[in-house]
């Protein structure tokens, strides 16, 4: 299991031992298409299910891209804002692959937060993107990049509090145990300075996903 408080380690050998056994398996069958699967294989592995990175990694990273992703600012003496409610991301889209079986589940993901009432600092909808593309790297289970989410999106912006929730399906009982297209699974977690103001801004994310599907 992937622990994010820890750098993982990219084991070539390993690797390379799974893909000789799946390259044995196509091979019986003869398969045109079989041409270079063993590299595209390898970069899989390597790009997305071993490039995983751990919670401060992830932080490091957000840090030296600062300017890139720079968050927007509100001065409250320019606007006259003194208070503001959730701010919502809604149907973010996303894929991961369950430590289970190694098959893809992908879905939306959804985010409320509220900003720090003396900052007023506010995320950009690509740079949520990115920040979510990074963490959803790897194997996890739902459950867990559900609750990493909402424990690295507060320290990489700062918020009162922050709601996410994850809505997926899951390859793999829709393409062996039971092979039925299974309902959405949801979870959720939530972020929070007290548990009123995060109990508020999960309820408002519930009524925007609500309003969005009616």
């Amino acid at each position: 299991m992937f622990d994010p408080d820890k750098a993982p380690e990219f084991n070539e050998n390993e690797v390379r031992e799974h893909i000789n056994l799946l390259a044995s398996i196509q091979a019986k069958k003869c398969l045109p298409t079989f041409c270079d699967q063993e590299t595209r294989l390898y970069e899989y592995y390597k790009d997305y299910i071993c490039g995983s990175k751990s919670n401060e990694e992830i932080l490091n990273w957000w840090e030296e891209n600062g300017k890139k992703f720079a968050v927007k600012t509100t001065d409250k003496e320019d606007t006259g804002i003194w208070g503001i409610g959730p701010v919502h991301f809604l149907h973010i889209p996303f894929s991961n692959i369950c430590e289970h079986h190694w098959l893809p589940y992908f879905g939306e993901i959804h985010i409320a937060y509220l900003p720090m009432e003396y900052s007023q600092r506010f995320m950009g909808l690509s740079k949520m993107s990115r920040l979510l593309d990074e963490i959803c790297k790897g194997t996890s289970l739902q459950e867990t990049l559900t609750a990493r989410i909402s424990k690295i999106v507060p320290q990489c912006l700062g918020m009162d509090a922050l709601a996410v929730i994850v809505e997926a399906k899951h390859t793999c009982m829709m393409c062996r145990g039971i092979n039925k297209e299974i309902p959405i699974v949801t979870t959720g977690f939530w972020a929070r300075t007290n548990a009123d103001t995060a109990l508020e801004v999960m309820n408002s994310l519930e009524k925007k996903l609500s309003y969005a599907k009616n």
